[in-house]
This record gives structure tokens, sequence and C-alpha cells, in this order.
């Protein structure tokens, strides 16, 4: 059983304020990067969520979608046909039950969803660059031993691992 420590004091402000550095810097790329891709393909935020929800969660009911990027029924149901017609989402019968449909993510989905992960993992890379070796492999072994106590993102989330 492990236990878990609040900190409350000076490293833990410290140590924040270090991780909304390196988040702010990779996400000032990512943001610019997102914009132009859900300009190029007409993509609202909505639909952006629903492809990110559709790849770490898997097939996805109309209602789950709906629920998960917070429309309603109909207005989810319009969104998956906007981007059904955009070749990025496919329905396809329900495993369970042949009457019902899911929603997932097409080859061109997916190219998507992975190009902003790429984005995200090269801002970091890059801001790294001038991080010496030592301490970058200081920081790997830290991160993995921290990793398995990391909470879930969102409960299912499964975003699958991505090879360095």
């Amino acid at each position: 059983m492990t236990t878990q420590t609040k900190w409350n004091g000076d490293k833990s402000r410290e140590l924040s304020i270090i991780l909304e550095r390196m988040h702010g810097l990779a996400v000032t790329r990512l943001f610019h990067s997102m914009a132009r891709t859900m300009h190029a393909f007409d993509l609202s935020y909505s639909q952006m969520n629903a492809l990110f929800r559709i790849f770490g969660l898997g097939p996805q009911s109309i209602a789950s979608l709906a629920e998960g990027v917070h429309l309603s029924h109909a207005a989810a149901s319009r969104m998956v046909d906007k981007l059904v017609r955009q070749g990025l989402v496919k329905r396809e019968p329900n495993p369970d039950c042949r009457r019902k449909k899911d929603v997932i993510l097409s080859p061109a989905g997916l190219e998507i969803v992975e190009s902003v992960q790429a984005i995200t993992a090269g801002a970091y890379e890059d801001f790294m660059a001038g991080v010496p070796e030592n301490l970058l492999q200081d920081l790997l072994d830290l991160l993995r031993t921290i990793k398995p106590h990391l909470p879930e993102f969102l409960p299912g989330l499964r975003f699958p691992e991505r090879q360095p």
C-alpha cells in the first residue's frame, strides 16, 4: 500500500512553476499548430475534442460523444455527420448490438491526432535540447519512476504508449 503525500510547501510551489513553464513552452507551439490544423480541416474545438476522445477511449456511441464533448445528442449527431463527410470518422455497427452504430476514427482522423501528438512531443524535445545529457537521463529515470503513481487522465482513457 502506498501513501500519498500532499505537499503544501515551497517544493510543491517551485515544482508547479517549473512544470507550468515547460508546459507553456510546449503549448505555445501546440496551439499554433492546432489552430492551423483546425482551420485547414474546418474543425471546431468540439470536433477536435471528439477525435481525441475516440482515439483515447476507442469506438464511441453518439450519446457518449455528446456527453464527453458537452453537446446535445442532436448537436453531436450533426457533428459526427460532418466528420464523416470530411472522412475523419466512420460509423460502424456496434459488435454487441447491430442496431447501434459506433463512431471510429478513419485513417485521416488518426493522422490528425497523431500529428498533434508529434508536435507536442517535438516541442518538448526542442526546448530540452539545451539540457545536458546527464540531467536528461536523471529526469528520464525520475519520470519513469513517477509514471506508475500518476492518476489516469480520464477513466478508461487508453492513449497508446508511444515509442521513443
